[in-house]
């Protein structure tokens, strides 16, 4: 999987300005803070993206990425313009991640129990970045979050030295674009974040009670939560976020296996329940340390 970004230019993207090289830093920083936790040791998982290669170019955007661009147009219809129209001195960014596969609001679970599992993988997946980085991701809607069929039985998770596992039910997950992410820098102790007050359009779409989605809602409850100080550590935003993936599983998710079958009827129970209590807790590391299935060593 590769994300090119084209940085630091005057030309809008998409209607939009170019990501700054500062923001792109911060991106690629914590992009690589959360591929490395697959290297842990008291706090571990394989839940990020792996960045394998970052490169800065110039130039002619390179013929073989117009003609994949090309290719995704013809069969998926990109919402993004052919970036065929930057100038020859613009700058991009190119990041080689790992394959994580479709994005939730795509893939078709068999049953309800099913994605009970990617859910399950997510909230521990979050709970070790909270515990080692300090990590929110305060952006994880339903395009951020990739689904894979997988043959492990199991993911397991290294948290403070405790170990967790998953069962997978035959999906594995992945987390991505931590563009609007905070997180301590193991490596010079320091913040990397967006300051999210700076952009007050983020808060004003419409919610899910005004015909609008339920994305929308929870950046308000983030905003209302930190008070609008996006510097600090509040983990209770994650917590929004997989109450927001509740949702999805639980009202527009695609399923493909009978309505009707022993596995959806109860892993969608237990979707509602958790979808009933969750805000409860006051993170993923929270929920993971009560509710997640501890293997005794």
């Amino acid at each position: 999987m590769l994300k090119v970004v084209p940085i630091g230019g005057d030309i809008k993207v998409n209607d939009e300005e170019q990501t700054t090289l500062p923001d792109m830093m911060s991106e690629i920083v914590i992009s690589k803070g959360l591929s490395d936790l697959r290297l842990g040791k008291k706090n571990k998982t394989e839940g990020f993206v792996e960045v394998r290669k970052c490169i800065v170019f110039q130039g002619v955007y390179p013929p073989k990425l117009l003609s994949l661009w090309d290719d995704f147009d013809r069969e998926k219809t990109s919402e993004n313009t052919r970036p065929d129209y930057l100038p020859l001195e613009q700058l991009y960014v190119a990041l080689e991640f790992n394959n994580g596969g479709k994005d939730l609001e795509k893939y078709e679970f068999r049953h309800a129990t099913q994605a009970l599992a990617a859910w399950k993988q997510v909230v521990h997946a979050l709970a070790v970045a909270e515990a080692e980085l300090k990590f929110e991701h305060r952006d994880l809607h339903w395009g951020n979050v990739l689904i894979k069929e997988t043959e492990r039985k199991s993911v397991d998770y290294q948290l403070n030295g405790s170990t967790y596992s998953v069962e997978t039910c035959g999906v594995e997950t992945t987390i991505i674009d931590f563009s609007l992410s905070r997180l301590s820098s193991s490596v010079d102790q320091c913040i990397i974040f967006n300051n999210l007050a700076e952009d007050p359009t983020l808060f004003k779409a419409l919610g899910a009670e005004n015909g609008g989605d339920y994305q929308f809602d929870i950046y308000r409850k983030m905003q209302k939560e930190n008070k609008n100080n996006w510097e600090e550590f509040n983990p209770k935003t994650n917590i929004f976020w997989l109450h927001y993936m509740l949702e999805k599983m639980v009202t527009e998710v695609y399923y493909k296996g009978k309505k009707a079958s022993k596995p959806h009827k109860s892993g969608l129970a237990l979707l509602r329940r958790l979808r009933s209590n969750l805000l409860e807790y006051s993170s993923a590391r929270d929920y993971v340390t009560k509710e997640g299935n501890l293997v005794l060593n």
